[in-house]
């Protein structure tokens, strides 16, 4: 048999992890462990280990670095769940699982690692009798790193101003880009389920299964459909605030910022309407305080657009108009285009965008010539 390679969990172990599951308790739960998974996930994507022999799961441990469990202040290592499949015990797995827990622990400032067993299990008695006390309610299995690692590691550990060893940040993995491009993708997908059945239409399942993955893989990402409808639209507005807000930056005069803010706009809602048509038919369904933080971006995109039209009638460029409502009327006229634009039409997007600036400047914002 080939070595055991142990490698971060992910999310797309849930399956092997469920059927090592059955195989030792004879129950299939994939309901129990997408839940845990997403969890553990979500906290610390690089504590939780499987071990993988010839490219199939045979292996698993869930846990994380925490402190202040059981009266504990340090920095522990805690593993929860623990699994081997039957055949392939007795082939060093487990042990293998352990030494990359512990590594890992001991990277992140944890120098005690510990296994929470209920003590209503068989195997926690004898540890318990062996180190001479009754066990608990819940008793932990504990491994110490030994003293000349130990004194090594606590001279490069940070320290709180209280003197308890600070968690060690993680080193950026490999693993990053690819999360990021897995992110994207959720969100493609469900800002498109939702333009076409609205937010109370669409269920996270149904966006795992356009993405062929389990619900777990969307829980690392967002802990429910309300709070992903509010990464989507977040995810659009702090693009459109962060572009337009370089815009008004530069040294361009404000007739130019204008017609940079129309061409931004009407090139992002025509690049993608379907994130439009969600904000702007499904953001009732947000909670109250992702709701204030939208609102916030919204004010701020206005505040930007009003700043660059007061400074070019500041300067006389611009006639003199309502700040707000010039504002509001130019980002209203761009923003519309997500209701009527179709890709491969009569208009390009850019013939879009001049017409718009031709229509801001003669009609709306520059002064008309007296020739």
């Amino acid at each position: 048999m080939a070595e055991p390679r142990v490698r971060p969990l992910t999310e797309l172990d849930v399956e092997a992890v469920c059927r090592i599951d059955e195989r030792i308790t004879g129950r299939y739960r994939p309901e129990v462990w997408e839940q845990r998974i997403a969890y553990y996930i979500r906290r610390d994507p690089d504590s939780s280990q499987v071990a993988e022999v010839d490219g199939r799961v045979v292996g698993f441990m869930l846990g994380e670095v925490r402190g202040g469990e059981f009266g504990l202040d340090e920095p522990t290592g805690w593993v929860e769940f623990f699994g081997v499949d039957p055949s392939a015990r007795e082939q060093g797995i487990g042990r293998g699982l352990i030494e990359a827990w512990l590594r890992h622990f001991k990277e992140n400032g944890a120098h005690v690692a510990r296994r929470a067993t209920r003590t209503s299990r068989r195997s926690s008695r004898p540890w318990a009798s062996r180190k001479r006390r009754s066990p608990p309610s819940r008793s932990a299995f504990s491994r110490r790193v030994p003293r000349a690692k130990l004194r090594a590691s606590r001279r490069v550990s940070p320290k709180r101003p209280d003197g308890r060893t600070l968690r060690g940040r993680r080193r950026p993995t490999a693993t990053a880009a690819a999360r990021s491009d897995r992110r994207q993708e959720i969100f493609d997908a469900a800002a498109l389920l939702m333009r076409d059945r609205g937010f109370v239409g669409t269920t996270i399942e149904e966006v795992a299964q356009q993405l062929a993955v389990t619900k777990a893989a969307l829980y690392y990402y967002v802990q429910n459909k309300e709070e992903l409808l509010f990464q989507i639209l977040s995810q659009t507005l702090n693009l459109a605030d962060e572009r337009i807000g370089a815009i008004e930056r530069s040294a361009a005069p404000p007739a130019k910022k204008i017609n940079d803010v129309i061409d931004t706009f009407v090139h992002l809602v025509a690049e993608r309407p379907e994130f439009f048509t969600v904000y702007f038919q499904e953001k009732g369904h947000l909670g109250r305080e992702h709701l204030r933080t939208v609102t916030k971006t919204e004010r701020r995109i206005v505040d930007t657009v009003r700043k660059i039209y007061r400074d070019g009638a500041a300067e006389g460029s611009f006639r003199k108009l309502d700040p707000t409502a010039t504002a509001f009327g130019l980002l209203g006229l761009c923003f519309w285009v997500y209701q009527w634009y179709r890709p491969g039409g009569r208009l390009s997007v850019d013939e879009i965008s001049a017409t718009f600036q031709d229509l801001a400047a003669r009609g709306m914002l520059m002064r008309r010539s007296t020739n």
